[in-house]
Order: C-alpha cells, then sequence, then structure tokens
C-alpha cells in the first residue's frame, strides 16, 4: 500500500491517494481451490500447483497398466453391449442395428476410463476391434445352430472343413450381413466410427508455473470531514 505524505501548503494537509494491491485470483479447474503464489494452464484452464504435480504424474506411469485397464473396461462393455443387442433381438424378433451405435458408444467410453483419458491410436483400434467383436458375437447362437445341424452326418475331415468355415463365416458375419443388408452395413460403420471417436486423444498443453499477477483495488472511501465547530459568541 503507498504511503501517505502530508504537506504544509497554505495551512491545509494534503494526502496521496493511497494504493491497494491484492494478488490475481485464479481458482484451478479440477479441485476449484484458489492458486497461491503461482499456477499452471492446462489448455487455457487453471491449475493449481497439487493438481498439476498430480496430472504429472499420471502422465508419467506406464502404459502397460493402461492399456490392460482399457482392455478390461472396453471388453466389459463390449461383452454388455452383445449381450443387450442379442436381448433386443431375441425379445422382438428384429434386426434393431441402432443397438450396435449404442454398442459403439458403451465400448468407446469404456476404453478411454480405462486409460484415464489417456486415448490414442492405439487405444482407437482397440475400441474399434471391441465394437466389431461385440456385434459379431450377436450372431454366434445362429452360426452355432447351423453348425450343430450340419456337422451331424459329417465324417472327421468334412467336421473340421466345416468348423474352419463356421469360425470364418462368424468372424465375418457382420460384413456378410451387411452384404444382404446395406442398411445393416452403414449402421455398424457408424458403430466403428463411434467407438473410434470416443477415444480419439486430445491435445494436451501444460505451460508454468505463472506468477499470479497483482491487481490494485480501489481505495476505501474517504472518510467525511468533522462538522465545525460552534464559534464563541461575541459580545454585544
Amino acid at each position: 500500500m503507498g504511503a501517505a505524505e502530508a504537506t504544509d501548503g497554505g495551512g491545509e494537509l494534503q494526502f496521496d491517494q493511497a494504493e491497494y494491491t491484492a494478488p490475481e485470483a485464479r481458482a484451478c479447474a479440477l479441485c476449484r481451490a484458489q492458486a497461491r503464489e503461482q499456477y499452471y494452464a492446462l489448455n487455457g484452464t487453471t491449475l493449481c500447483t497439487e493438481c498439476h504435480g498430480r496430472l504429472r504424474a499420471e502422465l508419467a506411469q506406464g502404459t502397460g497398466a493402461r492399456f490392460f485397464a482399457a482392455l478390461g473396461w472396453g471388453g466389459g462393455a463390449a461383452l454388455l453391449g452383445a449381450a443387450i443387442y442379442y436381448a433386443i433381438r431375441v425379445a422382438t424378433g428384429y434386426e434393431l442395428g441402432l443397438v450396435a451405435i449404442v454398442v459403439g458408444v458403451l465400448v468407446g467410453k469404456g476404453v478411454a476410463r480405462g486409460a484415464r483419458g489417456r486415448v490414442g491410436l492405439g487405444y482407437q483400434l482397440l475400441a474399434v476391434f471391441l465394437t466389431y467383436f461385440a456385434i459379431m458375437l450377436t450372431y454366434v447362437p445362429e452360426v452355432a445352430r447351423v453348425w450343430s445341424e450340419q456337422q451331424g452326418s459329417a465324417g472327421p475331415i468334412a467336421r473340421v472343413i466345416l468348423g474352419l468355415f463356421m469360425v470364418g463365416i462368424t468372424l465375418a458375419s457382420p460384413i456378410v450381413v451387411g452384404f444382404q443388408s446395406p442398411l445393416s452395413l452403414v449402421i455398424t460403420g457408424i458403430a466403428l466410427y463411434e467407438a473410434w471417436k470416443y477415444t480419439k486423444a486430445a491435445r494436451l498443453v501444460i505451460t508454468g508455473p505463472h506468477a499470479l499477477a497483482t491487481v490494485s483495488s480501489p481505495p476505501p472511501p474517504p472518510s467525511p470531514p468533522p462538522p465545525p465547530s460552534p464559534s464563541p459568541a461575541s459580545d454585544g
């Protein structure tokens, strides 16, 4: 705070206006606490020192644990989505391909959660594979039924050949069905794109530390002058 100065000029006291300074107020985007003394910037948002340290520690972690976590979360979402997809098909008797898009969203979010948000090309490929795998699983019961009907009269060698053929049909079932129903192929493509989109890497730009600036606060209003003292009465 600037010091007040008094001068003797014409019998009147004159005071310089005081300046009040305060540190810049910045709330952390993660914990909402006020940054103290310094702060970091993450893509234009404010991070306090503690949250910046935790974020750096997470970014420095190895990819192995995160990949298996992403595989677990994404694989679980794929199994759940396949179960929902097949249950709706059995309950309604219709091929509701739009459910495949929901499967893609579930898998994409599951992979991103397992990877703690640190996604990218490898996790995008994982999400696409798991989404395709989930859609493929919904055709396994039909393929298994055809397999059980065909193998009864076949010899050992024919069974092996038929088994390999059925495995190939199962792996390509979303594409085979898509050739028969182009709309189903389009919906499968959208589902794969949703999984790809939710695992797209976000560019992180971290700068700092930055010192908190000081801002001037308006001075308090001046005190009102004291009331004038009454003049002594004069004798007439």
